[in-house]
């Protein structure tokens, strides 16, 4: 299959002098303090009240200048700046919000009409004293943005929550005493496996097995056989040795494969090849979708690399709301991944996991929304990825982004359209950040494919 994503341009911006300089106002919401450490109080009504064709960028440099400074390196104190702007009207005046009275938004000198694409837009400067994650909106004739949710001092963030249980990602330390007497020993290619009853009366399943090469990894396979579908788990290797609890995704009568050199196979001939293997039966109620986009995946492996984890967890605990949450490691995802080109200018797509492309800070739209999707999934929020079309070039370009369960409603984002210049990343943009009018414009999923791509 083949697979890309792709960046924004940037429009240019242009100024045209009117009237006469008045004093700058600083607006931010009345608020109470809170136990985050920079005082924000609760934003879901800035996500309930936002409109759909109205957003912000947010620019760590002046829009009148080059820089190489990145967003995710912005220190309390020092400036960020913000333009609102609509997808198809001018903006005359604009009120800015922000969650918290440790930040403040300087509206722009009202003398000048800036100007994006052909519509008038309005401009200011944020600056916040205190690290924390902060929710930045503009309003204008009654109507409100999309928010916009900015990191700021992410070294400095203190606290965070529990690491979200195996039981829900999927991934856990085999248990002995748990997996009770071995079945069997089976082999296929260089894998040597043991074989395991489901633990009682739950929809986990131990492994365990020798692999024979120099892999790092292996891949265990759980198939449906009453076509729910497959999911694949990645497992890390040690000495030559791998065990783990899995949860199945399925119920019924499921087969259990080992695959070796996956990543090997799909960047070869953009498949793989698995057999042998057994079968085992599961009971229980049919697997949720929310439940099912709460586990890990070959591809989405937090479970091997739990760097990213731990800094979405940081996220998660200071965030105000489950909204401003995965919005945050969205932006997050998009702004610490640069966008490598030549797997689009070469032809030629890299699978790869989500743990190897986090260690390398580069990828296309489906590492970024990966990323995105895994982090979610470590702190409890569901996530699965979208593939469709999205045309930048021709009618036929792929591309991949995703959607999560927030408060119980699927929300669509995309995290690699939202950093308009994909590395080094100085802008962030929320145009496609919820059911936007741009990205419901843009974006036409493959319906088949939500969430069975892992």
């Amino acid at each position: 299959m083949a697979k890309h994503g792709w960046a924004v341009g940037v429009a240019t911006i242009s100024t045209l002098s009117i009237g006469a300089f008045c004093a700058p106002q600083v607006f931010a919401d009345g608020l109470s303090t809170s136990h985050f450490p920079n005082q924000a109080q609760s934003d879901s009504m800035y996500w309930s009240r936002a409109s759909n064709d109205f957003y912000i960028q947010a620019s760590s440099v002046p829009y009148t200048e080059s820089g190489t400074q990145t967003l995710l390196n912005i220190q309390p104190g020092e400036p960020l700046y913000l333009m609102a702007y609509t997808g198809d009207k001018n903006l005359t005046s604009v009120r800015w919000l922000v969650n918290s009275p440790d930040a403040a938004i300087v509206p722009d000198s009202p003398d000048e009409i800036w100007k994006y694409g052909s519509n008038t837009v309005q401009m200011a400067v944020f600056t916040a004293s205190e690290p924390g994650i902060y929710t930045v909106q503009a309003s204008s004739e009654g109507q409100y943005s999309v928010p916009l949710v900015l990191i700021v001092g992410l070294q400095q963030l203190a606290g965070q929550i529990s690491p979200q249980s195996a039981k829900w990602t999927g991934v856990q330390p085999f248990s002995a005493t748990d997996a009770g007497p071995a079945l069997a020993t089976g082999e296929t290619g260089n894998i040597q496996y043991v074989e395991y009853n489901p633990i009682a009366n739950t929809d986990w399943i131990p492994v365990q097995g020798t692999v024979m090469g120099d892999e790092s990894h292996v891949v265990v396979q759980l198939s449906s056989n009453s076509g729910q579908g497959i999911w694949n788990y990645l497992l890390p290797v040690q000495n030559h040795e791998f065990s783990a609890d899995i949860r199945s995704p399925f119920t019924g009568s499921i087969s259990i494969s080992y695959i070796s050199q996956f990543y090997h196979q799909l960047n070869t001939s953009g498949d793989y090849t698995w057999q042998g293997g057994y079968t085992l039966s599961i009971n229980g109620p049919q697997t949720s979708e929310s439940r099912k986009a709460l586990l890990y995946s070959a591809f989405m492996d937090g479970n091997v690399n739990p760097n990213a984890s731990m800094i979405a967890s940081q996220i998660f605990a200071n965030s105000p709301s489950q909204e401003t949450a995965a919005a945050a490691i969205a932006n997050y995802a998009s702004e610490s991944m640069s966008y490598d080109w030549s797997m689009v200018d070469g032809g030629k797509y890299l699978f790869e996991d989500v743990a190897s492309a986090f260690s390398l800070r580069s990828g296309v739209c489906e590492e970024i929304a990966e990323l995105a999707a895994t982090m979610m999934k470590s702190v409890g929020i569901p996530a699965e990825t979208v593939i469709g079309k999205a045309p930048v070039n021709s009618a036929e370009d792929n591309h991949e982004w995703l959607q999560a369960d927030v408060g119980g409603r699927w929300v669509v984002m995309d995290p690699t359209w939202d950093s308009p210049n994909q590395g080094p990343n100085t802008l962030l943009s929320n145009e496609y950040m919820t059911e936007t009018v741009s990205l419901e414009t843009s974006h036409l999923p493959d319906n088949r494919l939500v969430g069975s791509i892992q």
